[in-house]
């Protein structure tokens, strides 16, 4: 029988190291929405609640649905100028058209909540993991925290957007696995997947990763979060637990960890302000 790689009590520990820093040192992050978005506005609400369980402002800085992107940019910019912001993320989605690369290039480095600035995706290049991107992150200190060394590793990372699987390759360099990135370009994905000792999948896909894609000693960490039937489901199909050495569950899984680490995120960005 598999193992199951909660995410939950990983949150609660990360939670229970920073809270003491955080608390009662005036530190206020804000988070930009444009338009109502349900996904979106789920994670305002889980910032709020835990926010004020870590004694942090959160404010929440709502633009139109048909905000342009200079807008966007434009309130970006105005709050990286404020002293009491101490760190900005902005939700996604945003409008069609919307070029998100320019929008989180605005944000101060130093105030870049979701390690999305290019100055920090450069810095994790090099390194440096103080400003990861928190899903990111997340995948890799699920592992860690439930004992599993990725050192010497092969790993599969189906995904290679700029928020999970690009820093996610840095962060598994970093810690001398060796990864291989699965795309849509790929080919033979389902033979480099059954050959990997942990198989990173994030693509949006419910049921993308099947039983012939694992093998029994493979370790699958589903970064997926999709809805089916008024259900959360990852990208890996049940079937799968049946098969491999261990999986993260969803939910329950990676998506627990991302809050705890934006906040720990938070923490290193008023280091890096000098507020603390």
């Amino acid at each position: 029988m598999a193992d199951v790689l909660w995410g939950k009590t990983v949150a609660k520990d990360i939670r229970r190291e920073i809270r003491d820093k955080l608390s009662g040192k005036g530190l206020r992050m804000a988070a930009v929405v444009v338009g109502i978005h349900g996904d979106a506005m789920t994670y305002i609400h889980q910032k709020l609640r835990w926010g004020k369980k870590l004694g942090v402002e959160v404010e929440v800085d709502t633009l139109p649905g048909d905000a342009s992107e200079g807008e966007i940019i434009a309130e970006v910019r105005s709050l990286g100028e404020r002293d009491d912001i101490h760190g900005i993320i902005v939700e996604r989605p945003i409008p069609p058209g919307t070029d998100y690369a320019r929008v989180v290039a605005a944000i101060p480095p130093e105030k870049d909540l979701d390690g999305m600035h290019p100055h920090n995706q450069g810095r994790l290049v090099y390194g440096d993991e103080a400003l990861a991107p928190p899903t990111a992150m997340a995948s890799v200190e699920i592992l860690e925290r439930n004992g599993i060394s990725l050192e010497g590793m092969r790993c599969a990372v189906v995904n290679r957007t700029p928020v999970v699987g690009r820093p996610l390759v840095n962060l598994l360099l970093n810690r001398n696995a060796t990864p291989t990135v699965v795309h849509t370009r790929t080919g033979n994905p389902a033979e480099i997947l059954k050959g990997a000792d942990v198989i990173f999948v994030a693509v949006g896909a419910p049921g993308f990763l099947r039983a012939d894609m694992v093998s029994r000693d493979s370790i699958v960490v589903d970064v997926g979060i999709n809805v089916v039937d008024d259900r959360v489901v990852g990208d890996a199909d049940p079937e799968i637990y049946e098969i491999v050495k261990a999986y993260t569950p969803v939910p329950g899984g990676v998506g627990s960890l991302t809050t705890a680490l934006l906040f720990r995120n938070l923490l290193h960005c008023a280091t890096l302000q000098g507020v603390i």
